[in-house]
């Protein structure tokens, strides 16, 4: 633009020689440009006003009075809720100006008799018989004396002897006694048939005489040993 084109518009030339922008000469709300020697043709409009930062003091002060007034709200809104439940529950609450009733303990009825349990008899056990064999007769000082020099311990005696013979053989049975008047054995058996020979368990540990089993095939289930043996042990019991 030129000097006579600025000044038919009223314009008038600043008293600066920089270069920029500046408030329009003819008074309008906008800029033009100067770029040292005369005004540009070109209007802009005004800049915008500048933006003042907030100091961070009074960002901290907004965010505290921000959280009080949050914290408030909270308490409002749980104070209400709680006065609502206080008062619901008032109101669910019966209040009753009946007098109570004492309460009565019902008396229980006797108890019947327990009735005993019956007992059942135990039944008598049978007598044992201690019949001895009729073929028993007491024994001889001869026998005892034979059986008696087989006696590995010298100290022990015989007694209650019994014998039953049958066919020639003696099946001669007695106690053994210690010196204190005990049992060694109450009742052992011997057969003899010439010597003596041991058959129960207790004349073949007392005696050293030899088995009647091996000797004349006589066993100690032989009817004739348990028979003699019953009868010792008979004499024991009396």
């Amino acid at each position: 633009m030129t000097g006579a084109a600025a000044s038919a518009r009223g314009a008038t030339i600043p008293a600066m020689t920089t270069p920029g922008w500046y408030p329009n000469p003819d008074g309008s709300n906008s800029r033009r440009y100067w770029d040292g020697q005369q005004w540009g043709q070109v209007d802009a409009p005004p800049p915008p006003p500048a933006k003042r930062k907030m100091p961070i003091w009074q960002k901290a002060a907004i965010g505290v009075v921000g959280a009080f007034v949050a914290l408030a709200g909270c308490g409002a809104v749980f104070g209400d809720s709680e006065k609502e439940e206080v008062a619901a529950e008032g109101a669910a609450t019966p209040t009753s100006t009946t007098r109570p009733v004492a309460a009565t303990t019902p008396v229980a009825a006797p108890a019947a008799p327990a009735s005993a349990a019956p007992t059942s008899a135990v039944p008598a056990r049978p007598p044992v018989d201690y019949t001895s064999d009729p073929r028993c007769q007491p024994g001889e000082p001869r026998y005892d004396a034979m059986i008696g020099s087989g006696l590995l311990d010298g100290s022990l005696t015989l007694a209650n002897t019994q014998m039953i013979i049958d066919d020639g053989v003696v099946f001669y049975g007695a106690s053994t006694v210690r010196p204190d008047g005990k049992f060694e054995n109450r009742s052992d058996v011997w057969v003899i048939d010439t010597i003596p020979y041991s058959s129960t368990g207790g004349a073949r540990k007392t005696t050293s005489w030899s088995k009647a089993s091996d000797r004349l095939r006589i066993f100690p289930d032989d009817e004739r040993i348990q028979a003699v043996d019953n009868c010792v042990a008979n004499l024991t019991r009396n």
